[in-house]
């Protein structure tokens, strides 16, 4: 919540209950929502079902579906601002709108009228994305909480680590050996710490390499967008000012910057398909990101398992340390199982947080689901129509309708991609514990899930679209 002076100086009164201080920034939040413009909107939306009830109009039902994108654009941008009493009314109305519409558009279905369902149907498309969009970011809070925890073990997991190269220390009747088998877990060179440090490193910066040629592409169709979008813009106003033939022939032009013209090698695209490669790019840098962050967070700890070992061995080395070791095994003891001790708390939370993301996950693939199948009846629809009338026009549509059915199916993939990976990143940290024998059973009991999960995600994505592809 933003502060205003007012609240700063009453915020630093020690008499000020900071409880009615939140609400008061709370309540001036909400304020700030127009709830009039949803209203508006809603209100708009039944005036013209009513019509369209009267009067089957395919032009009363594209103006229905747009105030119905309207209405959930206003839900997805006031979502974080409403109180769950307010949004759950807000959500209420709309879902009642919704099903007013998916009745007209099961009519035209019934009564075979194709060509009322084909814009209808881009736009249903459109709203799913949209609420995609919104449930994904909830998604990925959840996943960056759980990121953040499995990231902890690795803490701990050193100070297990510490723990025994201490009581291996005082155990051992032969020292020596014990510093050489340190040394050899650093230098050796199959598999040795520095050896694999110097892989990790190499892995990252082929890895930054691929991130910036993405970037690049994300870049230029996003610029490619921008500039379409605006020759769109001037040409509708220049159209706006215009009537007759000459205001449908620049409503023409408007409308190919954004969806393209031309087939086959003499096809020109559109802002539409730019922004669509830009969102894709995004998706992929996404994914990208995340792998960089893995391997990043892979040297991380690599290069403290070393500066550890190198610790103990400078310890373990030292004749001025041997006399402390002996009273210092009793407190490495007590330290290690309250360390194991919290590792099991943190592997609860961790379970629970994992069975959050999964009921999370609900929304956003139902949200593409729908997308895809309203894309899908689109170029159906248009296909049908085109046979029954003719039109080249009607060719563009039903490829355009298939090219969103088709990003649609491939962010998808990417989606169930990205979740598997989510899981071999935590079986990576958690998998540290293994030899932990006060932890073997929780620890196989989440990698275990974390293995069929990620089997199960990775399947789901190889279905939607082969590997080549993504």
């Amino acid at each position: 919540l933003v502060m205003t002076k007012s609240d700063m100086k009453e915020a630093a009164n020690p008499r000020t209950n900071p409880q009615r201080l939140a609400e008061k920034m709370k309540a001036r939040r909400e304020q700030a929502v127009n709830y009039q413009e949803f209203d508006d909107t809603l209100n708009e939306l039944a005036e013209l079902q009513q019509k369209y009830q009267q009067k089957n109009d395919v032009k009363l039902l594209l103006e229905i579906n747009q105030k119905v994108l309207e209405a959930n654009q206003w839900l997805i941008e006031a979502d974080e601002k409403l109180n769950a009493e307010v949004l759950t009314q807000k959500q209420q109305r709309m879902q009642m709108a919704q099903k007013l519409l998916q009745g007209a558009l099961a009519q035209a279905r019934q009564a075979r009228n194709y060509a009322a369902q084909i814009g209808p149907n881009l736009m249903q498309g459109t709203i799913q994305l949209l609420k995609f969009r919104n449930a994904l970011s909830k998604y990925k809070q959840q996943e960056v909480k759980i990121r953040t925890l499995q990231a902890a073990l690795g803490q701990m997991h050193m100070g297990i680590t510490r723990q025994e190269v201490f009581g291996l220390y005082l155990k051992s009747q032969r020292p020596d050996d014990k510093v050489t088998r340190l040394k050899e877990l650093v230098e050796r060179r199959q598999n040795g710490l520095r050896d694999r440090l110097a892989a990790v490193e190499k892995k990252i910066n082929d890895i930054q390499n691929q991130q910036a040629q993405v970037q690049q592409q994300f870049d230029m169709n996003r610029s490619k967008t921008s500039e379409l979008e605006n020759q769109y813009l001037e040409l509708k106003l220049e159209a706006e000012q215009t009537k007759g033939d000459e205001h449908y022939q620049l409503m023409d032009r408007a409308y190919a910057l954004r969806s393209g013209k031309g087939e086959g090698a003499n096809r020109i695209e559109g802002s539409i398909y730019y922004e669509t490669q830009a969102e894709l790019a995004k998706s992929r840098l996404e994914i990208i990101g995340f792998n960089l962050e893995y391997e990043q967070l892979r040297k991380k700890l690599i290069n403290q398992s070393i500066q550890q070992i190198t610790d103990s061995l400078t310890q373990l080395q030292d004749p001025a340390t041997q006399q402390q070791l002996e009273s210092d095994i009793s407190n490495s003891q007590q330290k290690r199982a309250r360390i194991i001790e919290q590792i099991a708390q943190h592997l609860e939370e961790i379970q629970e947080a994992e069975k959050t993301y999964i009921e999370l996950r609900e929304a956003p693939v139902a949200a593409l689901a729908a997308a895809r199948q309203a894309f899908t009846q689109a170029g159906q629809a248009a296909r049908q129509t085109r046979e029954e009338f003719g039109g080249t026009k009607l060719s563009r549509t039903a490829a355009h309708a298939n090219q969103l059915q088709n990003n649609a199916t491939e962010e998808l993939a990417i989606f169930w991609r990205r979740t598997a990976q989510h899981y071999q990143f935590g079986a990576s940290l958690v998998g540290l514990l293994t030899n932990t024998t006060e932890l073997q059973a929780p620890v196989q009991a989440i990698l275990d899930a974390y293995k069929l999960n990620a089997a199960e995600a990775e399947k789901i994505a190889a279905d939607l679209m082969p590997e080549t592809e993504l």
